[in-house]
């Protein structure tokens, strides 16, 4: 199972988990010359999420998936029946049991994946209709209030989705026609938690139960040895921990990134940012002069905000450029296509191939008595930690051979952005943002 499974997952490994973009009514203060007189970029977005919840047809997707799910719960019982009385093995229960649970999971796939068609075909009849070059999800990806630069499309997209999907018409003279895009930013998640003062109170509970859970793990350890505890118990209790331990992490983090969201967002109104964008999976090339890191400054504008001081916003350099030419990749058929990628799968397949080799041999050991329990399970935990780190590895070489390329061909046609399809962008003008993942594609296999 894991010979198969594994490739399959390292082939999508580098699909791009965005955190978001954030935008901002601007307070203006005046742009430089050029950035007034270059941009040209125009932009929506769309709250998908709001969306999922409100559209029609999410309505009749749920009623369907309750509906087969009734039944599904009604087929496991005639099969317990069955089973009670001798008609199947419990082989024959299980492997039907999986098949209907597989069932439901391909339905609901289906019906999301139908859902998410809807609001892509309204995002490209929105986008088309508003003459717009971009569309891009609200979820993970924009957050910011209305603006006359990137406006809000939700309400429109929904309208034209429950019009679609009930047959009437929709009146798209909706008056909008939205300025293009001028002043626009970045920031590196990471380097703001590392800089902001706020920070270390965050972070303060995970130090605390971490120390807790370090005195709760030694107590396991030694009613374990003492034989107070079985093995299985001893392993239970210490998963619950690491798993609350993660859940805590988690929440702070989460905490982190909406604190420092809103604070990114009262750093743009202030100094007139259209667009702030998150670097990592967001941004994977961006020519000199169009976007500005805004990392430190939005430390330093919060770390103020703290004392109740003001940041001087002449600190922060602008962008001499706004965005004109823009591009995107599919980065997933891009690691699907690769020659490289079929090198790195046939080369941890036979990791895995030999990793199955040396828990055959330990298993048998175990059960000789040559290694203890334990011994089998930490040297279990060293290839199960070694196959990730190699999974890892050979999807970073990729990963980075993919960013190499694109900002070689961004510098070479003068891209000013450059960013990954998946989960950025909605819809876009086929004349004015391209489309350059076969350049990409052709270019790392000629290397």
């Amino acid at each position: 199972m894991l010979q198969q499974s594994k490739p399959m997952r390292f082939s999508k490994i580098f699909l791009f988990v965005l955190m978001m973009m954030l935008a901002f009514t601007p307070g203006w203060a005046e742009l430089p010359s050029t950035a007034q007189a270059s941009g040209s970029i125009k932009m929506g977005f769309v709250d998908v999420n709001d969306v999922f919840v409100r559209f029609d047809g999410t309505n009749a997707a749920i009623e369907e998936f309750e509906q087969r799910i009734a039944e599904t719960q009604t087929e496991l019982q005639l099969l317990r029946v069955r089973l009670a009385v001798g008609e199947i093995t419990e082989e024959e229960f299980f492997i039907q049991q999986i098949e209907l649970q597989a069932e439901l999971l391909l339905l609901n796939q289906q019906l999301t994946s139908e859902v998410t068609n809807n609001i892509i075909i309204a995002a490209e009849t929105v986008g088309a209709e508003l003459n717009l070059d971009l569309i891009t999800p609200l979820d993970n990806v924009v957050v910011h209030g209305q603006s006359d630069v990137t406006v809000e499309l939700t309400d429109i997209v929904l309208d034209v989705m429950n019009a679609n999907f009930e047959g009437t018409e929709f009146d798209l003279n909706i008056g909008i026609d939205p300025e293009p895009l001028q002043r626009v930013g970045l920031f590196v998640p990471g380097e703001v938690i590392i800089n902001y003062n706020g920070t270390l109170d965050a972070i303060q509970p995970l130090r605390d139960r971490t120390a807790e859970s370090e005195d709760e793990k030694a107590d396991l350890q030694s009613d374990l040895n003492r034989g107070q505890i079985t093995q299985e118990e001893y392993n239970e209790a210490i998963a619950e921990i690491d798993t609350e331990l993660a859940e805590l992490e988690q929440s702070i983090i989460d905490g982190l990134v909406a604190e420092i969201s809103a604070g990114v967002g009262r750093l743009g109104e202030a100094a007139g940012f259209d667009l702030i964008s998150v670097r990592q999976n967001v941004i994977l090339f961006h020519g000199e002069g169009v976007m500005v890191d805004l990392s430190l400054d939005v430390a330093r504008f919060m770390n103020l905000e703290l004392r109740d001081q003001s940041y001087d916003l002449d600190r922060i350099e602008l962008p001499t450029k706004a965005p004109e030419k823009i591009g995107f990749v599919d980065a997933d058929q891009i690691f699907v296509d690769f020659a490289g990628t079929g090198t790195a799968i046939e080369e941890f397949r036979n990791e895995i191939e030999a990793a199955q080799a040396e828990l055959t041999r330990l298993g048998q050991q175990l059960e000789e008595d040559v290694i203890t329990q334990a011994d089998f399970l930490e040297r279990r935990a060293e290839i199960q930690t070694r196959l990730a780190e190699l999974d890892q590895q050979l999807s970073a070489e990729i990963t980075q051979q993919i960013v190499d390329t694109v900002a070689e061909i961004g510098v070479e046609e003068g891209f000013d952005i450059i960013t990954p399809q998946s989960n950025v962008i909605l819809y876009h003008n086929e004349e004015r943002v391209e489309d350059l993942t076969r350049v990409v594609l052709e270019r790392m296999n000629s290397n």
